[in-house]
């Protein structure tokens, strides 16, 4: 893309991202920022764009699994508990120990909203457990510099995957200084050839995935345009934003499967007291239709929508939200276990 073109995308995005539209796009199109209908809406690019600071271009290809969470999911499914990094969460790590979750799935600063940093905290569980870890890692808060150092010290403490975000906006101002499909390129050069994105040689190769968000209430044209790109980025999974019915992530897994592109999934679920669940989607301008009045029966729906999304897309795992709550965790592990 010309220069030009480039500066007119990160003048026109309130974000300055050039690889449009962030998951911050809500369903009736309107940015997540200025309540306006996204610049992205009509004019999302259909390859990667790198800014100029990417010196270092490297052809990306698709690897082997070498993390558990990945190599299962194509014969199993494979499910990750969230666990936002806050005090509470550590005094429940008895509990954690004993759920049968594929992996763990470590927020950083969820909703703008100040947590633990997610490296500390992931370095404390990989001390008490023996789980594979999902860490988030946001645009918003750090430059590409910091950025690089983080994903140098995740890989470190062995932390074996980083979802690639480009986070919400929140009060304080944000950096961008990257968007999630550029973090995610730059995931796989520090991971495959062990150099930056200016070329330098880094030292070593951080044993790491890359995964990417999914956002499945815009329309499937964008999302697919979305998901595409991030392909080519080198994503190697995906976790989309939470759901409530199978309609939302039908068209995009039917459209995935005839194009052939077999990637492993996770479907976001929230579970926690039907009515919280309710009001905390709409806080966030979720699409959400009528939900049953327990969480038991939330369960079931959830593993229903499950079912069904794996009949599409056998690839198709869950992720699962209980906005904390470490005794929603283990209802949803019983009917997990029992469904199988």
């Amino acid at each position: 893309m010309l220069e030009s073109s480039s500066n007119r995308i990160l003048r026109s995005c309130p974000k300055k991202i050039l690889n449009g539209p962030c998951g911050g796009m809500r369903s009736d199109l309107r940015c997540e920022v200025s309540d306006l209908r996204c610049f992205f809406s009509e004019n999302y690019p259909t390859k990667l764009l790198l800014d100029e600071g990417f010196r270092k271009r490297c052809g990306i290809k698709p690897r082997k699994p070498f993390s558990k969470l990945l190599s299962i999911s194509e014969n199993r499914i494979a499910w990750i508990a969230e666990i936002p990094p806050v005090i509470d969460i550590l005094k429940r790590l008895d509990a954690l120990k004993k759920l049968p979750a594929t992996a763990l799935s470590i927020p950083d600063n969820p909703l703008g909203r100040l947590h633990i940093d997610p490296l500390a905290f992931a370095a404390r569980l990989k001390e008490e457990m023996n789980l594979e870890i999902v860490v988030h890692l946001a645009c918003r808060d750090l430059n590409r510099l910091a950025l690089k150092s983080r994903i140098l010290g995740l890989g470190l403490i062995g932390v074996e995957h980083i979802l690639a975000l480009t986070g919400d906006y929140a009060g304080a101002r944000g950096v961008f200084d990257l968007d999630s499909m550029r973090l995610i390129y730059l995931v796989r050069l520090l991971s495959d050839y062990g150099v930056d994105e200016l070329g330098e040689r880094i030292g070593y190769k951080p044993r790491i995935h890359v995964g990417a968000g999914m956002n499945p209430h815009i329309p499937s044209r964008i999302e697919l345009s979305r998901i595409r790109r991030k392909l080519e980025a080198g994503a190697e999974f995906f976790i989309s934003q939470l759901i409530f019915s199978e309609e939302r992530l039908k068209e995009i897994l039917s459209e995935l499967r005839r194009s052939n592109i077999r990637v492993p999934i996770f479907a976001g679920f929230l579970l926690n007291d039907p009515e919280k669940v309710s009001r905390f989607a709409r806080s966030i301008s979720l699409p959400i239709e009528k939900i049953p009045r327990t969480v038991e029966k939330l369960v079931e729906k959830y593993l229903e929508i499950l079912r069904k999304l794996r009949s599409i897309y056998p690839l198709t795992g869950a992720y699962v939200s209980t906005l904390g709550k470490v005794d929603y965790l283990k209802i949803w592990s019983e009917y997990f276990e029992g469904s199988l």
